[in-house]
């Protein structure tokens, strides 16, 4: 494999790497849950299937705060939390995945190219391109959700 080759390869393998690792939660870790601010609207899913939705409060060491709506502040022990996650959906900005795409779209088009006359090359890149940051935006698109702040192991 050419120089030039391996370092697109290993470009493009570290951008995915990057993307995949930054919305991860750490299984059985409180982190996300503690740094949460106070009145953020969660969904806590509890191992016997229940599902609570409210406002909340605070954590402690052995118990997890939250107001219901309409109701006083309800204690959750933590060993009964099955997972939390925020109520609100995930605003996630296009920008990233159109320019992820971008740049794989660009790798692989240069790639194609490669044995091509070096004046053809360029529009491989550039369709390359185009059709990389088509695909990543859509990708992107399509992602919805809530944003996971806590999992049991």
């Amino acid at each position: 494999m050419k120089r030039s080759t391996r370092f697109y390869v290993a470009l493009l393998s570290f951008m995915l790497t990057d993307a995949s690792l930054s919305a991860q939660v750490v299984l059985g870790r409180w982190e996300k849950v503690e740094a949460l601010k106070a009145g953020t609207e969660i969904i806590v899913k509890l191992k016997a299937g229940d599902r609570v939705e409210g406002t909340f409060i605070g954590i402690g060491n052995e118990d997890i705060r939250l107001s219901e709506v309409g109701r006083a502040e309800v204690r959750l022990p933590k060993s009964a939390v099955q997972s939390i996650e925020t109520k609100a959906k995930i605003r996630d900005n296009l920008k990233r995945g159109t320019y992820i795409g971008m740049a794989g779209g660009a790798v692989f088009g240069s790639l194609a190219g490669i044995h091509a006359p070096s004046q053809a090359r360029i529009p491989f890149v550039f369709l390359g391109a185009g059709l990389g940051a088509l695909c990543g935006a859509s990708v992107d698109a399509s992602i919805k959700g809530h944003e996971l702040l806590y999992k049991t192991r």
